[in-house]
């Protein structure tokens, strides 16, 4: 399998994953705060708690619920970014050399340097 990645094409990668990352981390700040409204308006004076029982101190916004989503679509993304690294390719550009260049009309002579007796 030969999967040849650009420069450009991995940059636009990980900043396209950053962009998504960025809007899944807002869109999940905003859920949870319109939750903990809500559940804090209907939960207001029935709620009562013995800390040897809850996890949480409010149950109706528990935000352990998706922690195993969030584990495994970091853990994807993380995978994802390897596979991009890996095949990340730069080409070389071609050095174009006529053929008559390293033709000499004349004989270079190399000296050897002298050395101390």
């Amino acid at each position: 399998m030969n999967i040849s990645v650009t420069g450009t094409a991995l940059a636009l990668a990980v900043i396209g994953i950053a962009v998504l990352i960025l809007a899944v981390i807002f869109g999940m700040k905003m859920l949870y705060a319109n939750r903990s409204k809500a559940g804090a308006e209907q939960q207001k004076g029935s709620y009562k708690s013995s800390l040897a029982t809850d996890r949480t101190k409010y149950p109706w916004a528990n935000v352990f619920r998706h922690s195993g989503t969030f584990l495994r679509l970091g853990i994807v993304l993380a995978v994802g970014l390897i596979i991009l690294a890996f095949s990340w390719t730069q080409y070389e550009e071609e050095i174009f050399i006529p053929e008559d260049a390293l033709v000499f009309e004349e004989e270079i002579e190399m000296e050897p340097p002298r050395t101390a007796e």
